[in-house]
């Protein structure tokens, strides 16, 4: 590392900050790397599509409430809940990699107009994306949905997602993506576990 340092301390400081660019994104374009951040999308759809199956009448719910639906049904959850696990099962496996990519990243900008419409008409209810575990829909529920488009249209436009193999056995990478995925919801739910800590710290004191 030392040496590496050195050696980019000869160089001028453009040469410098373009090398690291392109080592940079030639390790995030590599095939682990991008089967990490497949599997990330993978396990926040499987994640979301178990919830709704586990309890379609709240996501049926959820769905009228973000006016997509007229009245809640359960069986309009259900449905919802299985192309999402098919759609996380297919962005793991690899299988219609593209095709995948595609859905995934129409299906999550889609689901951040929805986001930002309601915030924008000032209603508030339960979006109900992960088990109820989002609460309400807030600003920062739409940045997350934001930035997993962004990563997935991200993902459709590399032409090296081609060079991902399909059903490839890959412990690394899927440890990667699940360690992604604990980092978002910690980070989405600072607020809840300040609330927690300072409700112990009384109940101590």
């Amino acid at each position: 590392m030392v040496d590496w340092l050195l050696s980019r301390l000869g160089m001028n400081g453009f040469g410098v900050v373009s090398d690291l660019i392109e080592e940079v994104f030639a390790f995030l374009t590599s095939v682990d790397s991008l089967r990490a951040l497949l599997f990330l999308l993978g396990y926040v759809f499987c994640w979301s599509g178990i919830a709704k199956v586990r309890n379609p009448a709240l996501a049926a719910l959820a769905m009228k409430d973000f006016e997509v639906v007229t009245s809640p049904r359960p069986g309009f959850g259900l449905v919802l809940g299985i192309c999402e696990t098919l759609l996380g099962l297919l962005l793991v496996s690899g299988l219609f990699i593209r095709t995948s990519a595609l859905v995934a990243m129409l299906v999550l900008w889609t689901f951040s107009g929805l986001i930002a419409r309601s915030l924008l008409q000032d209603r508030k209810f339960e979006c109900f994306c992960f088990g109820g575990l989002d609460g309400q829909v807030s600003k920062l529920s739409l940045l997350r949905t934001v930035c997993l488009a962004l990563l997935a249209t991200l993902l459709f436009l590399l032409p090296q997602l081609s060079n991902v193999p399909e059903l490839s056995v890959s412990v690394t990478p899927a440890i990667a993506g699940l360690a992604l995925l604990f980092a978002i919801v910690l980070l989405t739910q600072t607020s809840t576990v300040a609330k927690w800590t300072r409700q112990f710290d009384l109940s101590v004191n």
